[in-house]
């Protein structure tokens, strides 16, 4: 009996092959990582190995993204006025106002 007639039998390659990792593909893939862990940290995620990042871009793992941002504020990027700031700031106020008022009263006589 010859091979097309058999059952279960191909000389058709139907296992997937195996993916080779060269030196110049590592080296890119080293630099593409470097860039995700910045992006990563911008989005105030965690950094990933370069084996996860591998197997993440082979699809042999699939790595969770959170839904939403989780937003961290630090006391120097808020934007609250203290007490002590804001007396300086109405006396500013205060004493243009009182010069604008004098030039208009001043540009009527």
């Amino acid at each position: 009996m010859t091979m097309h007639l058999v059952r279960g039998l191909s000389s058709i390659r139907t296992g997937k092959p195996k993916f080779k990792l060269t030196k110049r593909k590592r080296a890119e893939w080293e630099f593409d990582w470097m860039a995700d862990n910045k992006l990563r940290k911008s989005q105030g995620m965690t950094k990933i190995t370069f084996e996860e990042y591998c197997l993440n871009r082979l699809g042999k793992i699939k790595l969770v993204k959170p839904l939403f941002k989780q937003l961290q504020y630090s006391q120097k990027h808020t934007r609250y006025i203290d007490n002590k700031h804001i007396l300086p700031v109405l006396v500013l106020l205060l004493a243009i106002l009182i010069a604008v008022s004098r030039l208009s009263i001043l540009a009527h006589l």
